[in-house]
């Protein structure tokens, strides 16, 4: 999956930075699951069935709007909720 930060409202004089490649790892195993081998390699036990995704972006301006893309052939999926931690640095 693919974030894009655009911030003040696209507006060309504001930098937007690239996107961010998004993943996640290490879903759960569903016991009676079809096509399971539960002794593979891949298979995680106790894993989260809502990862948690943590990206630092850079950036700065008045709004902030975040797109995500993916072009995956999984199931669909929905995104429970989006956090900003906003920090101070740089020149004022």
């Amino acid at each position: 999956m693919l974030l894009n930060i655009e911030y003040d409202w696209s507006d060309p004089d504001t930098s937007t930075p690239r996107d961010y490649s998004q993943t996640s790892t290490g879903a759960p195993t569903v016991y009676g699951g079809r096509n399971i081998t539960y002794n593979a390699t891949d298979v995680k036990y106790g894993g989260s069935s809502k990862p948690v995704i943590v990206s630092d972006i850079q950036g700065s301006g008045y709004s902030t709007r975040a797109t995500f893309v993916t072009d995956a052939v999984a199931s669909p999926h929905s995104i429970q909720g989006l956090v900003f931690e906003f920090a101070q640095s740089g020149k004022r």
